[in-house]
């Protein structure tokens, strides 16, 4: 009865531990994969990132030295990719847009007026395509970025 007993509560501790544990090792597979494939197409346009962030799919970095900004949705499978010359950016600004009636934020964008084109936007949260729980983390990284990119187009 006793080992009955042992066999059966490790196969249900086994049974809770390992799905979580798997999950994990997975999400941070895929992570590692995205952020090569950002890292081998910024080589690839000649670009060394000095600093680089995520929002879920989305990779955002920077180049220093030559002046750019470089970002990519979906890494595996590009759908939305860019390389933007600082020295073109006039303004920046992250806008958010709130359901009032669930108090929950829709979404978060960084537009990016340009000197000689038209703005155009960064999505950075879409609560139709993110987890909820990470609109407010991706809104205070979204912040940053805003402050760092207006602080480097104003130098």
């Amino acid at each position: 009865m006793k080992i009955s007993s042992l066999i059966i509560g490790a196969v249900v501790t086994l049974l809770i531990i390992l799905p979580p544990l798997y999950l994990s090792r997975y999400s941070r597979k895929k992570k590692k994969i995205a952020r090569k494939k950002f890292i081998s197409y910024c080589n690839s346009s000649g670009l060394q990132i000095t600093n680089e962030d995520h929002f879920d799919q989305l990779w955002m970095g920077f180049d220093l030295n030559s002046g750019k900004i470089v970002f990519m949705k979906n890494p595996e499978n590009p759908v939305l990719k860019g390389i933007i010359d600082l020295s073109e950016i006039v303004d920046v600004k992250l806008i958010k847009q709130i359901n009032k009636a669930k108090g929950a934020i829709e979404k978060l964008e960084l537009i990016i007026t340009m000197k000689q084109s038209d703005a155009f936007s960064i999505p950075i949260y879409n609560s139709q395509e993110n987890d909820p729980l990470d609109a407010i983390s991706f809104g205070e990284n979204a912040k940053k970025w805003e402050k760092k990119l207006l602080g480097l187009i104003s130098k």
